[in-house]
């Protein structure tokens, strides 16, 4: 099977079997979840490692004034690494979800995407940007139940600062 199916597969497998995460999975799910998960650690690493990089890119482009249209532009690619990572990520959080947990990694990284969207809004003042990051987050790391509840502040804070900008 390609690496794509094998995901595919694993994510099925998980979903079905615990509910898209709400009950746990038997033993059997979990076993093969956390060999999946040992397999694709260092692809995770990998795209972790390119989102720290754009994330560098973001910052350094804040700082010199980009313009939106070059931020836009590095948005894309943040949004492009961090959906190829989910695809992956995804049946490893369904799991963790469904045991009780967080995956670590996935805290780690949706935690370093609300940083720079943190950073672009209060040292930049780009709350566009960090409004399309902190969605991204919500949407990618939706099975990660202490991401969920950041973001979910993070959104209402955002809402009260476009309401404060419109008056």
């Amino acid at each position: 099977m390609t690496s794509r199916d094998i995901v595919a597969v694993v994510t099925r497998v998980v979903e079905q079997s615990s509910q898209k995460g709400r009950s746990h999975a038997p033993l059997l799910v979990d076993n093969l979840v956390d060999t999946f998960e040992g397999e694709a650690k260092a692809f995770l690493e990998r795209e972790a490692e390119n989102l720290e990089r754009l994330f560098e890119a973001i910052r350094k482009a804040a700082e010199a004034g980009a313009s939106r249209e070059n931020v836009t532009k590095l948005l894309r690619g943040v949004k492009r690494v961090l959906r190829n990572w989910d695809s992956v990520a995804q049946p490893i959080q369904l799991s963790a979800m469904s045991r009780g947990m967080d995956h670590a990694l996935s805290f780690d990284v949706a935690t370093s995407v609300r940083n720079v969207a943190l950073q672009l809004n209060n040292e930049h003042g780009m709350r566009w940007a960090a409004e399309e990051l902190t969605k991204l987050v919500r949407d990618v790391f939706a099975e990660v139940p202490r991401i969920v509840e950041l973001i979910s502040k993070d959104m209402e804070a955002l809402e009260r600062l476009a309401r404060a900008a419109k008056a």
